[in-house]
C-alpha cells in the first residue's frame, strides 16, 4: 500500500518498511506542518516547496533537519502561525533543539505540481525567475507527540537514531529499519 490519493485514509502502522519515503525539512518550516493550528489562526502548511518534482504518492516520514532557515523565521506567514499558537514568545532556533535530526510526524504526498503564481497560498512559493519550483501536497498529517530518534534496545541501553536527512526524498528503510519500527510503535501507542 504505497500509493495514495487525496481521499484515501492510510493506516500508517501497517505500511511496510519499503513503503515509506522520508523528507527532511529545515526549521522552522517543519513547525506549521506538524503542529496543529490554533483555533481561528492561520491554516497549516500543506504544500512543501521544493526545486524538484517527484512521482511518489504515498506515506512519508517528516524528518526535522539539522539546519535552520533564518529568513523562514522572519516570514510573515510563519510568524503569524507561530504567534497564533505560542503567543508573544519569540520564534528562535533553540526551540527546535529537541526535534533536530528526528522524525516528528508522518504524512502522505498526495500530489506534486509545478509552482504557479497564486497557487497553494499562503504557503506555496513561486518565483518568476526560477521555474523549477514544485509544490508537494501533503495530506493525512499526523504529528508524533515525541520525536522518534532515541530508542532503547533489549538491554535498555539508548540507541540514538538521530539521522542526517537529504535534499530529496530518501528511503528510511535503507538506512535503518529501527526508525520505521519506532514510528510504528509510536503510532499504535498514541
Amino acid at each position: 500500500m504505497t500509493q495514495a490519493d487525496a481521499g484515501q485514509v492510510i493506516d500508517y502502522a501497517t505500511v511496510p518498511h519499503d513503503g515509506w519515503r522520508a523528507i527532511t525539512l529545515m526549521g522552522p518550516w517543519d513547525f506549521p506542518i506538524v503542529v496543529p493550528p490554533a483555533p481561528g489562526g492561520p491554516e497549516p502548511k500543506r504544500p512543501e516547496n521544493r526545486s524538484w518534482s517527484t512521482a511518489w504518492r504515498g506515506p512519508i516520514l517528516i524528518h526535522a533537519g539539522l539546519g535552520w532557515d533564518t529568513a523562514g523565521a522572519r516570514d510573515p506567514i510563519m510568524t503569524a502561525y507561530w504567534t497564533s499558537i505560542m503567543g508573544d514568545r519569540p520564534l528562535h532556533r533553540d526551540d527546535w533543539s529537541r526535534w533536530r535530526g528526528h522524525v516528528i510526524g508522518v504524512a502522505t504526498i498526495t500530489d506534486c505540481h509545478p509552482a504557479l503564481p497564486k497557487c497553494c497560498k499562503p504557503w506555496g512559493h513561486y518565483s518568476f525567475w526560477d521555474n523549477r519550483r514544485h509544490h508537494l501536497t501533503l495530506g493525512h498529517v499526523r504529528p508524533l507527540v515525541d520525536p522518534v530518534g532515541l530508542i532503547r534496545n533489549e538491554q535498555r541501553a539508548p540507541i540514538d537514531l538521530k539521522t542526517k536527512g537529504s535534499q530529496s526524498l530518501w528511503k528510511p528503510h535503507m538506512r535503518n529499519f529501527r526508525i520505521i519500527d519506532a514510528v510504528r510503535r509510536h503510532l499504535t501507542e498514541v
